[in-house]
């Protein structure tokens, strides 16, 4: 009896060590091995694109493509999930039952009025009324309200004294010094959030995990061009971030003499969730970062925010 239950227990804690083991196992896969990812998109008068996401030797392999109508294929050790389906295919049938079923439920509600006793007559002393009480009042009383406006508006510029009109040149100036008084204050306030110390790492952390994220490989062209030249050196210095990651292979060609934009490129790269999951608790345990999130949050809930968490 006692060996048949001390079997009993070892099968069972094997079978609870398995269970844990093959949790643990799909955890480690799912943190540490790779999301990766290949794209590319050009964009002329159209937009056409494509995305592919694979995870685990194409275990599971996500296909998006775009072409004038948006199609997605989901596959699960090579067996498709979900066919690929036109976006756009969908919403035409949808719009022409929901237009089908309106006109039938229109010509029903027209035969039961038809049908009633009475109805007719009804409408008609209705129509009979709008058409005698209201066509002639209208335009009568929209007119009078309106030459009464203006007759006031007149009056009121009649009786404007240099004293008023200094007093409003007063008041304009006073407001629009009491708008650049609070702009300046905002920038100071964000101009000492930035350089706090503390904000700086929440700040560089973030960075690191938009980085992480962001295409390993990437090249294409871009060539574009706005009505205004100054937006469009404007938009060529920020471009030039792009260089210090990428280099020559993203060529960016700014036009100054025309409005256009076109855009061709290519580009993989790979997502650890671990690594951005380890970089949001990095972020979550700073205690800055948390006042502000809170702070943030109550402003919107329209509490007071008292200095705590």
């Amino acid at each position: 009896m006692l060996s048949a239950l001390l079997l009993i227990l070892k099968i069972l804690g094997i079978m609870v060590l398995t269970v844990l083991g093959l949790i643990l196992l799909a955890v480690f896969l799912i943190l540490f091995v790779p999301v990766r990812y290949r794209f590319w998109c050009s964009y002329q008068e159209e937009v056409k694109a494509e995305v592919k996401i694979t995870w685990l030797m194409h275990l599971l392999s996500v296909l998006a493509t775009y072409d004038q109508s948006m199609k997605l294929s989901i596959k699960l050790l090579g067996f498709p999930l979900k066919g690929s389906k036109k976006s756009g295919e969908d919403g035409e049938t949808d719009g022409e039952t929901e237009e089908w079923e309106a006109d039938s439920e229109g010509r029903e509600a027209e035969e039961d009025t038809k049908n009633m006793p009475g109805r007719e007559t009804e409408t008609l002393k209705i129509d009979e009324a709008d058409s005698s009480g209201f066509s002639s009042e209208l335009p009568q009383d929209i007119d009078t309200s309106i030459s009464d406006d203006s007759c006031k508006e007149a009056k009121k510029s009649k009786k404007l004294s240099p004293k008023g009109i200094a007093e409003k040149i007063r008041f304009r100036f006073e407001a629009f010094c009491d708008k650049v008084k609070t702009v300046e204050e905002k920038g100071k306030q964000i101009y000492g959030f930035l350089n706090d110390p503390a904000n700086r790492k929440s700040f560089r952390q973030i960075i690191k995990m938009i980085k992480h994220l962001l295409p390993r490989k990437l090249t294409g062209s871009v060539i574009f061009g706005f009505e205004d030249p100054s937006v469009t050196g404007q938009v060529c210095a920020l471009s030039s971030l792009a260089y210090a990651r990428y280099g020559d292979a993203l060529s960016i060609t700014p036009v100054f003499d025309k409005q256009i934009l076109e855009v061709s490129g290519k580009g993989k790269g790979r997502i650890y969730l671990g690594i951005e999951l380890f970089w949001c608790v990095k972020v979550l345990m700073n205690q800055n970062f948390r006042r502000l999130l809170f702070k943030r949050r109550r402003k919107k809930d329209g509490g007071k925010y008292d200095g705590r968490e």
